[in-house]
Protein backbone atom coordinates (compact mmCIF):
# COMPACT_ATOMS: atom_id res chain seq x y z
CA UNK A 1 0.00 0.00 0.00
CA UNK A 2 2.81 2.58 0.94
CA UNK A 3 4.61 1.56 -1.87
CA UNK A 4 1.33 1.86 -4.00
CA UNK A 5 1.13 5.39 -2.81
CA UNK A 6 4.75 6.27 -3.37
CA UNK A 7 4.11 5.52 -6.88
CA UNK A 8 1.18 7.68 -7.48
CA UNK A 9 2.64 10.12 -5.83
CA UNK A 10 5.63 10.44 -8.17
CA UNK A 11 3.61 9.65 -11.01
CA UNK A 12 1.06 12.61 -10.00
CA UNK A 13 4.88 14.76 -9.21
CA UNK A 14 6.19 14.12 -12.79
CA UNK A 15 3.21 14.83 -14.67
CA UNK A 16 2.81 18.39 -12.97
CA UNK A 17 6.82 18.61 -13.77
CA UNK A 18 5.62 17.48 -17.39
CA UNK A 19 3.26 20.44 -17.35
CA UNK A 20 4.75 22.95 -15.69
CA UNK A 21 7.54 22.20 -18.26
CA UNK A 22 5.36 22.94 -21.45
CA UNK A 23 3.52 25.58 -20.11
CA UNK A 24 7.17 27.64 -19.50
CA UNK A 25 8.07 26.79 -22.93
CA UNK A 26 4.87 27.88 -24.48
CA UNK A 27 4.94 31.68 -23.34
CA UNK A 28 8.15 33.15 -22.70
CA UNK A 29 8.26 36.33 -20.09
CA UNK A 30 8.92 39.55 -21.83
CA UNK A 31 9.64 41.42 -19.14
CA UNK A 32 12.03 41.50 -16.41
CA UNK A 33 9.55 40.90 -13.59
CA UNK A 34 8.21 38.22 -15.77
CA UNK A 35 11.50 36.77 -16.05
CA UNK A 36 12.12 37.06 -11.85
CA UNK A 37 8.37 35.46 -11.36
CA UNK A 38 9.06 32.60 -14.14
CA UNK A 39 12.25 32.09 -12.08
CA UNK A 40 10.98 31.98 -9.01
CA UNK A 41 8.56 29.13 -10.02
CA UNK A 42 11.44 26.98 -11.40
CA UNK A 43 13.37 26.76 -8.68
CA UNK A 44 10.57 25.44 -6.95
CA UNK A 45 10.00 22.94 -9.68
CA UNK A 46 13.27 22.08 -9.64
CA UNK A 47 13.47 21.28 -5.53
CA UNK A 48 10.27 19.43 -5.62
CA UNK A 49 11.89 17.41 -8.53
CA UNK A 50 15.07 16.91 -6.69
CA UNK A 51 13.15 15.85 -3.57
CA UNK A 52 10.73 13.61 -5.59
CA UNK A 53 13.64 11.76 -7.36
CA UNK A 54 15.71 11.28 -4.26
CA UNK A 55 12.28 9.27 -2.70
CA UNK A 56 12.09 7.47 -5.86
CA UNK A 57 15.88 6.26 -5.19
CA UNK A 58 16.83 8.21 -8.62
CA UNK A 59 18.98 10.82 -6.90
CA UNK A 60 21.19 9.96 -3.53
CA UNK A 61 20.32 11.78 -0.11
CA UNK A 62 23.57 14.33 -0.47
CA UNK A 63 23.04 14.57 -4.54
CA UNK A 64 19.20 15.93 -3.49
CA UNK A 65 20.70 18.06 -0.93
CA UNK A 66 22.87 19.27 -3.36
CA UNK A 67 20.57 20.55 -5.69
CA UNK A 68 18.16 21.92 -3.19
CA UNK A 69 20.95 23.96 -1.52
CA UNK A 70 21.75 25.16 -5.52
CA UNK A 71 17.99 26.60 -5.87
CA UNK A 72 18.55 28.18 -2.40
CA UNK A 73 21.12 30.37 -3.96
CA UNK A 74 19.35 31.18 -6.90
CA UNK A 75 16.86 32.51 -5.09
CA UNK A 76 19.01 34.45 -3.56
CA UNK A 77 20.80 35.49 -6.72
CA UNK A 78 17.54 36.12 -8.48
CA UNK A 79 16.74 38.38 -5.61
CA UNK A 80 19.91 40.46 -5.88
CA UNK A 81 18.77 40.61 -9.02
CA UNK A 82 15.68 42.63 -8.26
CA UNK A 83 17.46 44.65 -6.10
CA UNK A 84 20.14 45.57 -8.51
CA UNK A 85 17.66 45.76 -11.42
CA UNK A 86 16.36 48.85 -9.59
CA UNK A 87 19.27 51.06 -10.70
CA UNK A 88 20.92 49.65 -13.18
CA UNK A 89 18.46 47.10 -15.49
CA UNK A 90 21.20 45.88 -17.84
CA UNK A 91 23.03 44.82 -14.84
CA UNK A 92 19.88 43.31 -12.83
CA UNK A 93 19.01 41.39 -16.12
CA UNK A 94 22.57 40.12 -16.67
CA UNK A 95 22.20 38.37 -13.06
CA UNK A 96 18.43 37.37 -13.77
CA UNK A 97 20.24 35.62 -17.01
CA UNK A 98 23.27 34.08 -14.88
CA UNK A 99 20.48 32.74 -11.99
CA UNK A 100 18.32 31.45 -15.15
CA UNK A 101 21.50 29.70 -16.29
CA UNK A 102 22.15 27.85 -12.91
CA UNK A 103 18.45 26.69 -12.87
CA UNK A 104 19.20 25.35 -16.78
CA UNK A 105 21.87 23.66 -15.54
CA UNK A 106 20.33 22.39 -12.81
CA UNK A 107 17.48 21.13 -15.13
CA UNK A 108 19.61 19.52 -17.69
CA UNK A 109 21.68 17.44 -14.71
CA UNK A 110 18.32 16.08 -13.35
CA UNK A 111 17.59 14.94 -17.11
CA UNK A 112 21.07 13.39 -17.14
CA UNK A 113 19.46 11.27 -14.11
CA UNK A 114 16.43 10.19 -15.36
CA UNK A 115 14.02 13.06 -13.62
CA UNK A 116 12.05 15.10 -16.25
Amino acid sequence: MKQALRSLHLTACMLMLAVLTACASMAQPDTFNKKAAAAYVTVQTVAESANTAYKAGKLSKDDAANVVATTRATVQAIDVANVIYQSNAKAGEDKLAAALAVLAALQAYLATQGVN
